[in-house]
């Protein structure tokens, strides 16, 4: 079986409608950095609330912080959609 080369380096390819173990680290690199804004929300939110007095009730998400959940969970549905109907091309190492 002839592994596929462009340029002497080899690669992985990623066809439409079917994701690689690359296609799912991508994206999960991705989900990642992009949680952090939502922690970010949350955090500053349950600042607020504790700065009127502590109660356990201030650490339950306000409705700006379930939007913002709601909204990145979208956005990862639809890359990782995004990832599936594509095709993509993956380096995987110089050929020697």
């Amino acid at each position: 079986m002839v592994e596929p080369t462009i340029d002497r380096v080899k690669v992985e390819i990623s066809e439409a409608r079917s994701l690689t173990r690359h296609d799912l680290s991508s994206w999960l690199k991705t989900a990642i950095v992009f949680t952090i804004p939502v922690w970010l929300i949350y955090f500053t939110a349950v600042q607020a609330a504790i700065s009127n007095g502590f109660e356990w009730s201030d650490f339950i998400p306000n409705q700006l912080t379930q939007g913002s959940i709601v909204g990145w969970v979208l956005s990862q549905v639809l890359a990782l959609l995004r990832k599936w109907g594509t095709e993509k091309i993956y380096p995987l190492e110089p050929s020697k």
